[in-house]
């Protein structure tokens, strides 16, 4: 006859950051995504330390977000799209950030997941 025994352990950190030396927060890179030096991790007094933090996703640029103009072999973002520079000037297939405060650029708001 075979016996199996099972045990069941759980464990919980809670962890909050008390002091960063007299500033409230400062970004951090994790260098995931390679050295271009986009800050993905936040770490800010009173939060738990580790806290992911970035812009949102919305899809990526499509031709139609684009005018193009054939004599200069340019595409120009229409009015109204959001822009970033993320990853240098946006083209049709780049990600596409959501703009979550409607200024227009998806640059200036990142959230902490």
């Amino acid at each position: 006859m075979t016996e199996f025994e099972t045990r069941v352990l759980e464990s919980f950190n809670k962890n909050k950051v008390e002091t960063l030396g007299g500033i409230q927060s400062q970004e951090r890179n994790s260098g995931w995504q390679g050295s271009d030096g986009i800050p993905d991790y936040l770490v800010q007094v009173g939060e738990p330390f580790g806290l992911m933090y970035g812009l949102v996703t919305d899809g990526f640029y499509s031709v139609d977000d684009f005018t193009y103009n054939a004599g200069k072999q340019v595409n120009t973002i229409k009015p109204g799209v959001p822009t970033n520079a993320v990853y240098g000037v946006p083209q049709p297939g780049m990600l596409k950030w959501k703009d979550l405060n409607g200024d227009g650029s998806s640059l200036q708001i990142k959230i902490a997941m």
